[in-house]
């Protein structure tokens, strides 16, 4: 029996981000990057930990901003260092500090002229029931935290004291991604939100749906319910593909060759991908390289592939 150490690469075009915008991920369930794993969805003196800091009171009859607030790690929003932002009970952080009147609950698409440059949407909600409050918490260990500004047992603009909806920002460090977290929402209630970020007045993202998004979520306040959208700073390439992982055993009989070796990756580019050049390396080096063809796989898409080329693990 031998034991191997395996190192692979998946060989695509891709694109160097010469100059920073967004563009949207995928949708995906739970908390993002499973950093935020121990705290529970629960309201302000009702089972939320202590650990977490009030960031702007509740009882808001009209929108208005939090006190400006820290970012505790170095953060970059479209490509430029940011370290201070301001929240308004209707839903938006921004990084225009000096910003003056507050956004309305009442929500549209992006870009719009309500919205301050640099910000940040889950516009449409609103905190006039007084246990409606915004808090933040960081998570995590340098050099991968992420700083959570949540909308806590927040309200709908027209109805309030009767329902609840939760949803957070998240900002991350290293990879300067922004999240928006839908955690938990009454069932008795739907919500029409616009999410997205507005970089100026002229250019946003919209995730999709928007003015009009629903939640997704239920009445449980833990994150298996929860989903989230991806916020990614750069231009998305065309053609990019990110190794998940290896599905081949630690220990295998070295006299048993060709070993069938199978990697999951996912694309990461615009496009669907069609064919990919595919190399891996063993212990030795040695590069071992096929093309795949006759391929469909959609953008965001994972997949299972495996190498036409089988490993033999006595000439390495």
């Amino acid at each position: 029996m031998r034991k191997l150490t395996l190192l692979f690469t998946a060989l695509c075009a891709s694109t160097t981000y010469l100059h920073a915008q967004y563009y949207l991920g995928p949708m995906e369930s739970g908390n993002p990057n499973g950093i935020n794993t121990e705290d529970l969805e629960y309201p302000v003196g009702g089972g939320l930990p202590s650990s977490w800091t009030l960031v702007k009171g509740g009882g808001q009859t009209s929108a208005s901003w939090s006190t400006v607030q820290s970012i505790p790690f170095t953060f970059l929003f479209n490509g430029q260092a940011v370290s201070s932002f301001k929240v308004s009970t209707s839903g938006i952080l921004t990084f225009s500090t000096s910003a003056s009147t507050a956004p309305s609950q009442i929500n549209s698409i992006l870009p719009s002229s309500n919205i301050p440059d640099k910000s940040i949407c889950v516009w449409g909600i609103s905190g006039k029931s007084s246990n409606d409050n915004i808090m933040s918490k960081t998570f995590g260990t340098a050099p991968n935290r992420q700083l959570w500004i949540s909308f806590n047992d927040y309200s709908l603009p027209t109805v309030f004291n009767s329902h609840y909806t939760y949803w957070s920002i998240v900002l991350e460090e290293g990879t300067n991604n922004i999240y928006i977290v839908d955690q938990r929402t009454s069932t008795t209630i739907t919500t029409a939100l616009t999410l997205g970020v507005q970089i100026s007045s002229t250019s946003a993202v919209n995730a999709v749906g928007s003015p009009s998004i629903a939640s997704q979520t239920n009445a449980s306040p833990t994150r298996a319910d929860n989903v989230y959208y991806t916020f990614i700073q750069g231009v998305q390439p065309n053609r990019d593909v990110k190794a998940i992982g290896v599905n081949i055993d630690k220990i295998i009989a070295s006299a048993a060759n060709p070993h069938t070796i199978k990697f999951v990756l996912q694309n990461l580019g615009s496009d669907t991908i069609t064919s990919l050049d595919f190399n891996y390396s063993m212990v030795t080096w040695n590069k071992t390289s096929s093309t795949i063809n006759n391929l469909s796989i959609a953008p965001w898409q994972l997949d299972t592939l495996e190498h036409p080329l089988g490993w033999n693990a006595q000439t390495g």
